[in-house]
């Protein structure tokens, strides 16, 4: 299987870092010239698996869930596997739109006050979500790690990453994430993808 991705997207660090977890071999390759013909929204991840071309990285966990089914990354109830996919779309739709501003933000020479600052309040509520929702035991499901790990560790990532430089004082108002993003990166897993991504991001910020 083929996984044509770019370090830096956040939904492909999720596939990768689903994958490493599972103990699935990938393939992981950059788009090439004609990425378009291959997948025609011609956005990463792009998970290729013989005839099989699979855009959107919750889209590509749940088929790889449903292939290789052992070990399981689903929650076993159906109220973990609701929570799962709950804090998935929480960091989706909620953190991710507000990092993605602050992210062209942060590699430009002209940053705007204003939009940081606008970008943070909705950032903010986005972590309150996840305040409200997200486990107690170490993981973003008590009892255990899962996909909703998976989606959340990258945004998180970045998250920490950039609010360190803006906004600082704010993760301190969402305790519960702090915990959990202090205890998922003692995850076998989870430390090279941070490591990772860390010396991307870097690379990207030194070379704007």
């Amino acid at each position: 299987m083929k996984l044509y991705d770019s370090t830096l997207s956040p939904y492909g660090a999720r596939v990768r870092l689903y994958a490493a977890r599972k103990g699935i071999e990938l393939d992981i390759e950059n788009p090439p010239a004609d990425f378009q013909a291959i997948n025609p929204t011609a956005k990463v991840p792009c998970l290729v698996d013989g005839r099989l071309v699979l855009p959107e990285s919750e889209v590509i966990v749940e088929y790889l869930e449903d292939r290789f089914p052992e070990p399981p990354l689903r929650p076993a109830s159906a109220e973990g596997r609701a929570m799962a996919r709950l804090l998935a779309r929480i960091g989706d739709l909620y953190v991710y739109p507000a990092l993605a501003a602050l992210f062209t933000q942060m590699g430009s020479p002209r940053r705007d006050p204003a939009v940081i600052s606008r970008k943070v309040e909705e950032l903010a509520y986005g972590l309150d979500q996840l305040e409200a929702f997200i486990g107690t035991a170490g993981t973003a499901v008590d009892g255990g790690f899962s996909t909703a790990d998976c989606a959340l560790v990258p945004i998180l990532l970045f998250t920490v990453q950039f609010l360190e430089q803006v906004a600082p004082d704010l993760l301190r108002t969402h305790p519960r994430v702090v915990a959990y993003w202090a205890a998922i990166q003692q995850e076998t897993a989870v430390a090279p993808l941070v490591a990772e991504l860390r010396l991307a991001l870097a690379a990207f910020l030194t070379q704007r």
